[in-house]
């Protein structure tokens, strides 16, 4: 068959079912860039577009008709799930406003969930299956939704249909399988890897995400979490939880990505560290104490500290932070605070209050310039790629049972509480994703804003 006559009969194919694929894919928002699907860059997804893809349909690397743009899953053939892509760019504009998603992922209910950032409606086509997740990325070089749970890691497409998974478990002295207890990740610049936590390795996983493959296994620390990358991509951070009482474990382990050993550890005190959070203008390292009321903020690379904050009160009589986050800007460093004060009940009786909320400090002065209290219990924090909007998750009453647990929005240019959504039964990382309209450790839900 000609070349010519070849595409002809793929663009009729194709043209059947784009009518029906639109609608489809639409309704699961699988998506490329709008960016990405303009091939003659005229500002519109349109029907020259569908030609340029048509001509390349069925191709794979190596033959002539091949164009890597057309393979947006980076799989190396210009295959169905391409189309898929491609279709729920159609008729988009560039100059469309971006969406932007938060992904839940809620531990207890085996599923990402997705909610639409302008409406906070959830979007149900957009779900994603896992047992136990932990934590969730999007990689908008791969099109593709990474996902590590306590015993499997996962790789998504855009459309949300499995690619492949990857056990985090292995054979025990007696024989049976038991997991590693996969927790947070971080993902190399390039998004070809994968840095995985696993704290009954005690372990750093390194995943090759194109292949679905494990590289290696670095020992570190007991307890190792929320691992960050320096900008470069060049050192892994890791947190290591729980009390410091061993003097030779030091709460934060640093790893060469080049040659996947353990070059130095950095100590923040008598405490392990629970969580990590990078300044992206200067790399600096945010990290809190697992058992008190201190921040403290390393220099990344002699991990000296050059700054240390008690947000505890002369009327708490406890205060925990579990987690923090930076501004996008570099401006601000976001945590997660819990106090308990005395406090009088409603028939006056002396009693104890609990206070969740969101705390705010200056990255420069690193004084506290803020708290938005949100519940009685505030626990995972995600920030949206914009800086405008915290997500947190919590609770707003240890009395109630079962425990209503919430996702709290915070509005942080006015730093007020700005509802909720609902609908976890135990969330463990909240991520964002962002794209045109047509692209659509704790046991709290983690957060993630793409």
């Amino acid at each position: 068959m000609s070349k010519s006559r070849r595409t002809g009969l793929i663009v009729i194919v194709l043209s059947v079912v784009l009518a029906v694929a639109h609608t489809m894919a639409h309704k699961a928002s699988a998506q490329a860039p709008i960016d990405q699907a303009d091939f003659d860059g005229n500002g519109i997804v349109d029907f020259g577009d569908f030609l340029t893809f048509a001509a390349g349909f069925g191709s794979s690397t190596g033959s002539d008709a091949y164009n890597p743009a057309l393979d947006f899953d980076v799989s190396g053939a210009v295959d169905f799930t391409d189309f898929l892509v491609f279709v729920a760019s159609f008729s988009a504009s560039t100059s469309e406003p971006a969406a932007t998603f938060v992904y839940i992922a809620d531990t207890a209910a085996g599923e990402v969930k997705a909610f639409d950032t302008a409406t906070n409606f959830e979007d149900s086509s957009r779900r994603l299956a896992a047992t136990t997740p932990q934590d969730v990325f999007f990689s908008d070089l791969r099109q593709r939704f990474y996902v590590s749970s306590l015993d499997t890691f996962y790789a998504f497409s855009a459309a949300g249909a499995p690619i492949y998974t990857l056990p985090l478990t292995e054979a025990s002295d007696l024989g049976f399988v038991v997991s590693r207890a996969g927790s947070k990740m971080a993902i190399s610049p390039d998004q070809t890897t994968a840095y995985v936590a696993e704290l009954f390795g005690p372990v750093i996983e390194v995943i090759d995400l194109d292949q679905g493959a494990s590289q290696a296994f670095i020992d570190v620390a007991d307890n190792p979490n929320s691992p960050v990358l320096n900008a470069s991509g060049t050192r892994l951070f890791v947190a290591h939880g729980g009390s410091n009482v061993a003097r030779s474990v030091a709460p934060l382990t640093v790893i060469d990505t080049g040659t996947l050993t353990v070059v130095d550890s950095f100590s923040v005190g008598d405490s392990g560290v629970n969580r990590l959070a990078l300044n992206p203008n200067d790399g600096t390292l945010y990290t809190n104490n697992a058992i008190g009321s201190t921040l403290v903020a390393l220099d990344p690379t002699s991990g000296n500290i050059v700054h240390s904050v008690d947000v505890g009160t002369i009327n708490d009589l406890s205060v925990q932070i579990l987690d923090v986050a930076a501004s996008p800007d570099g401006q601000f460093v976001y945590f997660t605070v819990n106090r308990i004060v005395n406090a009088i009940d409603a028939q006056g009786v002396p009693t104890l209050g609990f206070l969740g909320g969101l705390g705010i400090l200056d990255a420069d002065t690193f004084e506290q310039v803020g708290e938005v209290i949100v519940g009685e219990v505030a626990a995972n924090l995600g920030v949206s790629p914009d800086g405008s909007t915290a997500y947190i998750s919590g609770s707003e009453s240890l009395t109630e049972v079962p425990p209503s647990i919430k996702i709290f929005i915070v509005d942080l240019t006015t730093r007020q509480a700005a509802g909720t959504l609902q609908g976890f039964e135990l969330p463990s990382e909240i991520s964002f994703s962002a794209g045109k309209p047509a692209i659509g450790e704790t046991g709290w839900p983690q957060i993630t804003v793409f």
